[in-house]
């Protein structure tokens, strides 16, 4: 499931958070996962890029990083309709997209 996932990778920096914006939200089919990263200093990024990048291998993902600054310069999470990713894990009553529930586990050790 992607949102364990991505839960993992915010936890490795509480100063970022995730959001899920564009076609996963909203259509049965996807072409990609888009994820926009809202951080407060390049430093809290360092692990969680690494991550996401390493997710990218296995999943079509397309990151946008922002700080909060440009996020709200450019009003970007209520443009997109971007949904915190805690939000839709603790939301049990949202009606959840099924392509939300790919099945991977990127973060096994090896």
């Amino acid at each position: 499931m992607i949102l364990p996932v991505l839960m993992k990778v915010q936890s490795t920096s509480p100063r970022i958070n995730i959001y899920l914006f564009g076609s996963i939200l909203k259509e049965t089919l996807i072409a990609d996962i888009d994820i926009l990263v809202v951080y407060n200093s390049v430093s809290d990024l360092v692990v969680p890029r690494e991550a996401l990048n390493r997710i990218s291998l296995s999943l079509p993902l397309d990151v946008v990083y922002m700080t909060k600054e440009e996020e709200k310069q450019f009003d970007f999470i209520e443009s997109q309709d971007a949904i915190l990713i805690n939000d839709l894990w603790f939301d049990d009553s949202r009606n959840r997209p099924e392509n939300m529930s790919i099945n991977v586990d990127l973060f096994s050790e090896q």
